[in-house]
């Protein structure tokens, strides 16, 4: 029980992601990157993987090359939008652990007198 009201966590939660329209923005990008991320690796690098290997076994150098740096970009990309995402991840968890930690207190102390210093 907080406050005067029963609320349970999962009110509490949904009530504080779908507040924020940010925080739908953010969850809207999060998804995107991993989305994206797992198509641009399973599209991508098998095709990648073949040439790759094609080029191996008919001593073909240039192409070698070319399929290495080709890869080596994909994967810096790849990485990027990795970090990024963690990044998102770790940033919306704590907005939403601040609001849930604000929307408990708000509902506990409701209805409560206190004394305010001020300095």
């Amino acid at each position: 029980k907080v406050g005067e009201t029963n609320v349970t966590l999962r009110q509490l939660v949904n009530g504080e992601i779908f507040r924020n329209r940010d925080n739908l923005i953010v969850l809207g990008i999060m998804a995107a990157l991993c989305i994206g991320q797992q198509v641009l690796i399973a599209s991508t690098m098998a095709k990648i993987m073949g040439t790759f290997y094609r080029a191996l076994i008919s001593s073909d150098l240039n192409g070698f090359l070319m399929n290495t740096l080709l890869a080596l970009g994909i994967n810096t990309f790849s990485v990027a939008l990795d970090s990024m995402s963690e990044y998102l991840t770790e940033r919306l968890a704590a907005v939403w652990r601040l609001g849930i930690a604000r929307g408990l207190h708000e509902r506990y102390f409701a209805g409560q007198s206190f004394y305010w210093l001020q300095a």
